[in-house]
């Protein structure tokens, strides 16, 4: 038994390797799929083009305005002076946000007023919106408690002012909260599940098509030796890309690897038997290659 399996096997990882298109097909995608999500999908917002609308012109304004500039999170790009500049600037998607500051900010600041800040996001993008809206709310809050711990100080406060309720949140694992850290292992997923979808539903329909089905048929094999021979090549395929996305997630993107390896990969194990399963039934009962393929 063991000896048809290892000439089948062998003859499955020839008959793949002699084809180029397979050989492309085996390679090229876990490439291209790594290198689009690592980094042409990102979720991470920097830079975020900003204007600023300042009707007060006050030193207190202008305070609030560097916290932006020298933020990472925004980009200073215009400073204007009309509600028409502001508008126009929002519908033509030149800038996210637009921060005005109204024309009595200081007054009422000294006055130990509130004193509003309006924030004008595009909202084209919600989930970009609100993120954005959020890291400009956080600026502004420093900035708050720092003209209010200015006040009790004047006052002669012994100890500086805290907000009640503190929240001190604790990112696990991804401690930036990098887009990239998500998005490269995803793709070891991906790539076990078409990989070895595609190649095991070619691999029965490809004995139809070329005429050799009837002498397997006849052969010694067994049907589950034939099937084993099938399966085993693209499982062994598709765990070899799978330590390619992941040495090229961890050297090249720099994800770290943490946890059990044993564990990785006995996951990917588990997760081929659906796949392969899948794949071997598409095979079976697709008449032609292009058939398979498309289902």
């Amino acid at each position: 038994m063991f000896r048809r399996l290892r000439h089948l096997i062998w003859k499955e990882f020839i008959q793949v390797l002699r084809d180029k298109k397979l050989r492309l097909f085996i390679f090229l995608p876990p490439i291209i799929q790594l290198l689009a999500y690592g980094y042409a999908i990102n979720f991470d917002i920097k830079h975020v083009p900003t204007a600023v609308y300042d009707q007060d012109h006050s030193a207190e304004s202008r305070h609030l305005i560097s916290r932006f500039s020298s933020s990472d999170y925004f980009a200073l790009k215009r400073f204007i002076s009309t509600q028409e500049e502001l508008r126009s600037l929002i519908d033509e998607n030149q800038v996210t946000l637009v921060l005005r500051i109204l024309y009595d900010f200081a007054r009422q600041i000294k006055s130990n007023q509130s004193a509003p800040v309006q924030l004008v996001v595009d909202a084209t993008d919600s989930n970009a919106a609100l993120i954005v809206a959020r890291y400009a709310s956080n600026v502004i809050a420093d900035y708050s408690l720092e003209i209010l711990q200015k006040r009790f100080a004047s006052l002669g406060a012994s100890q500086s002012p805290n907000f009640p309720i503190s929240v001190e949140p604790r990112a696990w694992f991804n401690l930036n909260l990098s887009s990239r850290y998500s998005f490269v292992p995803g793709v070891i997923a991906m790539v076990v599940m078409l990989v070895s979808l595609m190649l095991t539903a070619l691999a029965v329909v490809r004995e139809k098509e070329i005429g050799t089905m009837e002498q397997i048929l006849v052969s010694p094999i067994r049907p589950v030796e034939f099937m084993l021979g099938k399966t085993i090549p693209f499982i062994v395929i598709s765990l070899l890309d799978m330590i390619l996305v992941i040495l090229v997630g961890v050297f090249w993107f720099e994800v770290p690897l943490k946890g059990s390896v044993a564990v990785l990969f006995l996951g990917a194990i588990t997760f081929l038997f659906n796949s392969v399963g899948l794949g071997l039934f598409i095979s079976t009962v697709s008449s032609t290659q292009q058939q398979a393929m498309m289902a």
